[in-house]
């Protein structure tokens, strides 16, 4: 695992009506010097966007150049990396809408033109795709219908239907690590079909509760798979089916407010679950009414046990947790007191995807804070 070093962001834009011009640059350093290993770990990425939008088109350009070094000293290893071989994005993308009777209709469209400059990395991708291009060219598009209607007093009934091509992420098409020894290396795919998705969604809006229920199919979905090189194994992407459901829902009454969401997804072809899918989660808030100027609230967040994993990509099941907090907060004319105190019974648990796959990741899920406090002050003040 790594830890951020350091950081450097630039950005900047310039508007002329409904037109905007944009920028945005990232210089971002990782290492591990932080902690005590016998392997010396270090990213340095940079990331540059410009971008030029209005009412129907947005043009984007993007580029991504990251090095990676890992080094086993003790061992005499030593791997060097084009981590994002300096991968170039060009997209083009018009959008427009239209009303037809009480139907709501969005479409959109364009390209997006992928390529990686380094091309040393050639031969890391044909070891697993001998097939692999430099360059990649993809037609995206959309069209999303919606339909509303109020059903009787306060309730509301809403119906939303999409189908839309996009392109593969980048990362997913030219990331390349080798890794020292009989690590897994990474690889992305560059041969991967643009995913194609179909979804419809609902909801109900009924005074003080929000519910949506939504269902997506998949074509060409972007799996992250397990494969063998010649003499090593290696994490990669592969194209599936899939679906992917799941449900959102809202309270708002009086004092109270809690949300929850849950999501469900599924790999059509070998019917296993799809990686990274986190389980049912609530989030609950009272916020008592001031009295004398003082607000307390109380917190409760849960997340359900996750058991729908993919143990070929060694994921493991993990447990329900719990955690409470509370908050004071104060004001003294436009002097603002906010006191919390989070995890109060100091729990010790970790999110489901707590550790996500990554060609870093140590495998181990990483643990939230137990107890902490923090108090903010902020002085309001109208000039």
């Amino acid at each position: 695992m790594m830890d951020e070093r350091n950081s450097k962001v630039f950005s900047g834009f310039i508007t002329y009506g409904e037109n905007k011009l944009y920028f945005n640059y990232t210089d971002h350093l990782m290492n591990n010097g932080l902690r005590t290993s016998n392997m010396i770990m270090e990213t340095d990425a940079k990331n540059f966007t410009a971008g030029l939008t209005g009412i129907f088109y947005e043009f984007i350009y993007r580029n991504w150049n990251a090095g990676n070094v890992i080094s086993m000293p003790m061992m005499g290893h030593y791997v060097s990396n084009k981590l994002m071989p300096d991968v170039d994005l060009f997209g083009l993308n018009l959008s427009t809408s239209y009303n037809i009777g009480s139907v709501q209709t969005y479409m959109r469209g364009g390209v997006q033109a992928l390529r990686y400059k380094d091309d040393s990395r050639t031969d890391f991708y044909k070891e697993l795709y001998s097939d692999a291009k430099q360059n990649r060219l993809f037609l995206s598009g959309g069209l999303t219908a919606a339909y509303s209607f109020q059903a009787v007093n306060d309730l509301l009934l809403s119906f939303i239907t999409e189908a839309a091509a996009e392109a593969p992420e980048a990362e997913q098409l030219f990331i390349a690590v080798k890794r020292p020894m009989t690590n897994p290396d990474w690889s992305g795919n560059p041969t991967l079909s643009q995913p194609i998705r179909t979804g419809l969604r609902t909801a109900l809006d009924y005074k003080f509760l929000w519910l949506e229920l939504f269902g997506n199919y998949i074509f060409n979905y972007v799996n992250v798979v397990k494969t063998m090189k010649a003499i090593k194994p290696a994490m990669t992407y592969k194209n599936v089916n899939a679906t992917i459901a799941g449900v959102n829902f809202t309270l708002r009454y009086e004092w109270i407010e809690s949300n929850m969401g849950y999501l469900w997804g599924e790999n059509t072809i070998n019917k296993e679950s799809l990686a990274e899918i986190a389980p049912i989660s609530v989030f609950t808030l009272i916020r008592f009414p001031a009295i004398n100027g003082i607000v307390i609230s109380l917190n409760h967040r849960y997340e359900n046990a996750q058991s729908r994993i993919n143990s070929d990509l060694s994921e493991f099941k993990t447990s329900a947790w719990n955690t409470i907090g509370a908050g004071v907060e104060y004001s003294i004319g436009a002097l603002h007191f906010d006191f919390r105190t989070n995890n109060i019974l100091n729990y010790n648990y970790a999110r489901c995807l707590s550790y996500s796959r990554s060609p870093f990741s140590a495998g181990m899920p990483v643990f939230d804070p137990g107890r902490s406090f923090s108090l903010t002050m902020y002085y309001n003040s109208v000039f």
